[in-house]
C-alpha cells in the first residue's frame, strides 16, 4: 500500500492507496483509529458502479464517489459500521475518512493531487496547476480580461505539454469552462 495527498477545495486529505486486491477488499476493516485527514483512496481498476461495506469497520465514515474526471459525484454521510452503501453513479475512485470530514464538500467538488504514477511530479503539477487557475481567478477583476484568456490559454497549453496529465487536463479543462460559463472568460 503506497501513501498519496489529495486535495479537495481547501482541504489536504493524506490517504492510503490499496494496491492489491487483498488490500482493497481488506480497505479500513479492523482499523482502531483513524487520525483527521486521513483516509483511503481507492483507484478502481475500471470504472463501475461499486459497492462498499462497512461489516468490519469501527468508526463512522464519510465516502465520496470520484467519477474519471476526479468530480465528486455522490458522497455517503456518517455511514456506519454494518453498512453497505452502493454507488448511484459509475465511478473510477472513492474515498473513505472519517464521518464528518466531508461536511463542507459538495458534489461538484474535484479532487486534484491524485495521480496512479508513482512519480511525484504529476502531483506537484497538479497542484501547481490548480493554484495557478485560483491565483488567476480570484485576481480576474486586476487582470484585463485578454491577458487574462491568454494566461489561461498558456497555463494548458503547459500543462498539455507534459505529456502523461491527460486527467489533471481533464480536470483543468472543466475549471476553464467553469470561468467561461461564469462569464470570466470569453
Amino acid at each position: 500500500m503506497r501513501q498519496a495527498v489529495v486535495y479537495i477545495n481547501s482541504k489536504q486529505f493524506n490517504v492510503f492507496v490499496p494496491e492489491t486486491a487483498t488490500e482493497m477488499s481488506v480497505g479500513l476493516s479492523g482499523v482502531q483509529y483513524l487520525p483527521p485527514h486521513t483516509g483511503m483512496f481507492f483507484d478502481l481498476p475500471y470504472s463501475m458502479q461499486v459497492s462498499v461495506t462497512t461489516n468490519e469497520m469501527l468508526f463512522n465514515l464519510d465516502i465520496a464517489f470520484v467519477d474519471n474526471n476526479f468530480t465528486i459525484v455522490e458522497i455517503a454521510r456518517n455511514v456506519q459500521p454494518g453498512n453497505i452503501v452502493t454507488s448511484q453513479n459509475i465511478v473510477k475512485y472513492f474515498i473513505e475518512v472519517n464521518a464528518g470530514e466531508f461536511d463542507d464538500i459538495n458534489i461538484g467538488d474535484v479532487v486534484f493531487g491524485y495521480t496512479s504514477q508513482h512519480s511525484i511530479i504529476p502531483q506537484i503539477v497538479s497542484v501547481v496547476g490548480a493554484a495557478l487557475l485560483g491565483v488567476m481567478l480570484s485576481n480576474m477583476i486586476l487582470v484585463d480580461d485578454v491577458i487574462f484568456s491568454d494566461c489561461v490559454d498558456t497555463l494548458t497549453m503547459s500543462i498539455a505539454n507534459i505529456g502523461y496529465m491527460d486527467k489533471i487536463n481533464s480536470v483543468f479543462a472543466r475549471a476553464v469552462e467553469r470561468a467561461k460559463n461564469a462569464k470570466y472568460l470569453h
